[in-house]
């Protein structure tokens, strides 16, 4: 795992977006700060200047999987809230894929993600997969996000859509 600057990790995902990866944001619209990668993705819809693939995958991944397997996609980089209990909300994470149980939440999911991306990896061999953890501060059940992420996403999707 790896703590993030905004302008470190907007480095990052604009170099991998202009290489053709998909942007895969997963979360649910009615858990809080849950909602952070979808929220991030549907401002980058609108300030899309450089066309890049985008997937909202509301309530989990295996709401997608089929997406992304039938338009044969082989990069992505997954967006999803995390839990860190030793990094400070609206932090972001690079996590490893061995490490995800640490930081992605079962509870938003209704089958583990570690689970699912091995399926995906199974089902798309040469599948590379980027996941960025978006720390969160609050995960009750309510449609606003903190004050803290909402700064950060737009400061992030605001990065990204700079050429």
């Amino acid at each position: 795992m790896k703590i993030y600057t905004v302008n470190e990790v907007c480095n990052e995902l604009k170099e991998k977006l202009l290489k053709g990866f998909a942007l895969v944001c997963i979360g649910s619209d009615l858990r809080g700060d849950d909602r952070a990668a979808l929220e991030l993705c549907r401002m980058l819809t609108n300030l899309n200047t450089f066309k890049f693939k985008i997937i909202l995958c509301e309530y989990g991944i295996e709401n997608c999987i089929g997406e992304i397997i039938e338009n044969k996609i082989k990069r992505i980089i997954l967006i999803d809230a995390a839990i860190a209990n030793n990094i400070n909300p609206a932090s972001i994470i690079k996590i490893d894929i061995d490490e995800i149980q640490e930081y992605i939440p079962y509870s938003t999911h209704s089958l583990p993600l570690p689970l699912l991306l091995r399926f995906l990896m199974e089902e798309s061999k040469d599948l590379e997969i980027v996941i960025i953890g978006i720390v969160v501060e609050k995960m009750d059940i309510e449609l606003e996000l903190s004050p803290s992420i909402k700064n950060l996403i737009t400061s992030l999707a605001n990065c990204i859509a700079e050429e």
